[in-house]
Parts: C-alpha cells; sequence; structure tokens
C-alpha cells in the first residue's frame, strides 16, 4: 500500500484504509479517480485521518498502474522536465544557532541545493528576521528561504495565538523580500 504520513493517528488511518479496502475488493484498480470521488464523497468529515488514508491508496495504484505501463509516476502526470531544482529541509531548526544556520545553507547551496526551509517560531520577530537575514547575506538573492511555522514550543506554554502572530511575522518578512512560501 502507498505511504500515509499521519503519525499522530496511525492506527485510526490504518483502520481507515482498511475501510476503504472492502469498496476496492474486485474493481478494476486503474480507476483512480473515480476511486477519489467515491471515498471524499462517502465520509461527512474529511479530517486528516481520512485525507490521509485516501492518500495512501491514491499513491499505491498510480504505483500500481505506473508498473503496469512501464512508465515513472512524473510521465503519467504530464511531466516534461529532466530535473527539478530542490531544497534541503533539514537545517533551519529552531534550536540550531544563527552560525550554524548560516554554515547550513552555504553547505547546501555548494551542493547544488536551490535553497532551504528554516523554521521560524523564536520568542520575537526580530529573533527570527536577524537568522533569515543572517542566511540571506551569506548567501544570494537567487537562494531560495522557505519558511515553516514552528509553534511547537510556544503552544506548549499556552501562548494560543502563536500560529496567528507567526503568520502575520512570516507575512512581513515575505512583503520585506526577505522569504518565499
Amino acid at each position: 500500500l502507498g505511504e500515509a504520513g499521519n503519525w499522530g493517528y496511525l492506527q485510526a488511518t490504518a483502520a481507515a484504509i482498511e475501510k476503504f479496502a472492502d469498496y476496492l475488493i474486485g474493481k478494476d484498480p486503474f480507476r483512480i479517480e473515480d476511486f477519489n470521488q467515491n471515498f471524499l464523497r462517502s465520509v461527512y468529515f474529511r479530517g486528516s485521518v481520512i485525507m490521509s488514508a485516501i492518500s495512501a491508496i491514491d499513491i499505491a495504484l498510480w504505483d500500481l498502474r505506473g508498473l503496469r505501463d512501464g512508465q515513472p509516476l512524473w510521465r503519467m502526470a504530464g511531466g516534461a522536465r529532466d530535473s527539478v531544482a530542490v531544497y534541503s529541509t533539514e537545517g533551519g531548526w529552531l534550536h540550531i544557532d544563527t552560525a550554524a544556520l548560516v554554515e547550513d545553507a552555504i553547505r547546501m547551496k555548494e551542493a547544488g541545493f536551490a535553497g532551504s526551509k528554516i523554521k521560524i517560531g523564536r520568542p520575537s520577530l526580530a529573533e527570527d528576521s536577524a537568522r533569515l537575514a543572517a542566511v540571506r547575506a551569506a548567501t544570494d538573492a537567487d537562494f531560495i528561504i522557505g519558511l515553516r511555522i514552528s509553534a511547537d514550543e510556544r503552544d506548549a506554554e499556552g501562548l494560543t495565538d502563536f500560529y496567528g502572530q507567526q503568520r502575520r511575522a512570516a507575512r512581513e518578512l515575505f512583503i520585506a523580500g526577505e522569504v518565499f512560501f
């Protein structure tokens, strides 16, 4: 089966996959779009568990179709490129100090990555902005800086509007030309 990335609710996602499997048994596995419509319309609440189950089945069926047709998924989906730009998601954690963040971005640029994803969510916008500005100064305008709002620590402290605060901060950083989404 395909991959379901709903880490907090693995058993519930597995149960949803099993429930949908009852519908699939005996049917033509290459009617993928039809199955997706049926799954989406057969449940009233489509939260993370249901969407992860549908995704896992979708991935598995597209893989099966690709194996049958001897084609990679990118070609079946109409892809025409020989390569795509990629960015690193590993170096921008909140606990990493600014110097290490800059070193990682430089390493990623030298390794051929188009950019880095950096987490924001420090106690102040000034700290987040200084970290991003340091990476920008050490790279160039072509190096993509993507943001991930990281509110885990703040939410644990009971700051209920932390996501809203960080979204507003990310918008300010974007308008200032420091980052891209």
